[in-house]
């Protein structure tokens, strides 16, 4: 498995994901008011959990799967980095 390579993919595909939606929610953001702290705590799971399903695209998509716990929370600690930037960058004002 190259973790670098599904890295890559994930921003390449997480930012393309995004970046559609930005540019048709762009003027809908204009309009709204100052969101609630409850909204934004969903919004925020909702960006967590789309970023994770695409990596289980991804990863799917590669034919990777883990054998062992051990391997599975290595991967995971490699990319979580990653999943925490794009969550950030990506978060609606």
């Amino acid at each position: 498995m190259n973790i670098e390579l599904i890295k890559t993919e994930l921003i390449q595909e997480v930012d393309q994901l995004f970046q559609k939606e930005h540019n048709k929610s762009l003027q809908k953001r204009i309009e709204k008011k100052i969101k609630s702290w409850k909204e934004q705590i969903t919004e925020t799971e909702e960006l967590i959990e789309r970023v994770n399903c695409t990596l289980q695209h991804i990863l799917q998509r590669h034919g990777i799967t883990f054998k062992h716990q051990l391997e599975k929370e290595g991967f995971t600690h490699y990319i979580e980095p990653t999943i925490h930037q794009l969550v950030l960058r990506n978060m609606k004002d």
